[in-house]
């Protein structure tokens, strides 16, 4: 049984992956990440898993109304949970299933969109013992680039928790 921490802007996720019953049922990555996520955060704001492999991650996010500001334009606190979120899927798959959280993410807003769906690209630009960086690009439905992101991830190292111990 693996636990993974997934951090958006202020709120904290606990999720379980119990990657042994997913395989059992046949499966795939893709369709993992999106089970284990239903029901939470992303599922609410409709950030969609789409491809995965160790050091690349993508997804997807339909802008719904809740995702606007009062301009009528995406929120840029939409585009940070779309890029975290397909970035920690990333981290997650890259490091088999070790626990992480985010440390810290910076962000550039270059274009906005006011419907359709943003597609998030997701790659490694360090995989450290402890620390792993990468920088998320985030695309409009032409292909527009709407915002770049990097963001760190801290691994939880198995014996720095005590919750943990209790689910192994």
């Amino acid at each position: 049984m693996y636990l993974v921490y997934i951090c958006h802007e202020n709120l904290l996720l606990l999720q379980f992956i119990v990657v042994n019953y997913y395989i059992r049922e046949g499966l795939n990555m893709i369709e993992q990440f999106n089970k284990v996520t239903a029901g939470y955060y992303q599922e609410f704001n409709g950030i969609k898993y789409t491809y995965v492999e160790k050091g690349k991650a993508e997804g997807t996010m339909e802008i719904m109304p809740h995702h606007l500001n009062p301009n009528g334009t995406i929120h840029g606190g939409a585009l940070v949970a779309l890029a975290d979120s397909i970035a920690m899927a990333g981290m997650i798959y890259a490091y088999d299933f070790v626990p992480a959280a985010t440390t810290n993410l910076s962000i550039s807003f270059l274009r906005t969109a006011k419907s359709g769906e943003v597609k998030a690209l997701a790659k490694i630009l360090s995989k450290g013992r402890n620390v792993s960086a990468w920088q998320v690009d985030c695309y409009d439905e032409g292909s527009n680039l709407l915002s770049t992101m990097q963001v760190n991830f801290v691994l939880i190292k198995e014996s720095s928790t005590e919750w943990e111990k209790k689910f192994k």
